[in-house]
């Protein structure tokens, strides 16, 4: 029930909400010991640690989740692609190079395709062609891989996703026409 919440109050801009859930999940993960769920609340608790600045924190306690993953193997997949999107795409680009965030959007989205947790892959899917854009990348590249990941979304029937990339795919074209004349 609380990761349903989280994701709606981040979603709908209630971040005090989002903050209080995610701190309600650590305060439950320390009390009751550490569980599939646990890296998920700690990821989203490091993104709330980016907002005041505290990145380096941030991204202890993220780098903390990531590997919790790990230690509960093919329980977490589900868990995995959440924990890694966050990471990858809200909390280690503070502290590393943005490159970085490749890796774990990898490992994420392979996790969720390999739990069904295509919610969460979709949203890697969406962040992956702005990492592109943010990192310099071509912008043809980058609407490539736009086009690729709204195929995906298609089948997955991500309707938020799909929409957003659809937009980006819109100003990529734009800046291409743009780049062109």
């Amino acid at each position: 029930i609380l990761s349903n919440l989280g994701v709606a109050a981040y979603l709908s801009g209630k971040l005090e909400l989002y903050v209080l859930i995610a701190l309600l999940r650590v305060k439950l993960t320390l009390e009751d010991g550490n569980h599939p769920y646990s890296a998920v609340a700690l990821t989203e608790y490091s993104l709330t640690l980016c907002g005041p600045g505290t990145y380096k924190r941030a991204y202890a306690l993220g780098s903390s989740g990531v590997r919790l993953c790990d230690k509960w193997g093919s329980l977490s997949l589900f868990q995995k692609s959440t924990s890694f999107h966050v990471f990858a795409n809200f909390v280690s680009l503070w502290s590393r190079h943005i490159k970085e965030s490749q890796y774990y959007n990898d490992l994420g989205y392979q996790a969720g395709l390999d739990s069904g947790n295509l919610i969460y892959a979709g949203y890697i899917l969406l962040n992956q062609p702005l990492n592109l854009l943010y990192q310099g990348s071509p912008l043809k590249t980058i609407s490539e891989k736009i086009i690729t990941n709204i195929d995906f979304q298609k089948k997955s029937k991500n309707d938020f996703v799909l929409i957003t990339l659809f937009f980006i795919k819109i100003v990529t074209v734009g800046f291409l026409i743009f780049e062109v004349s």
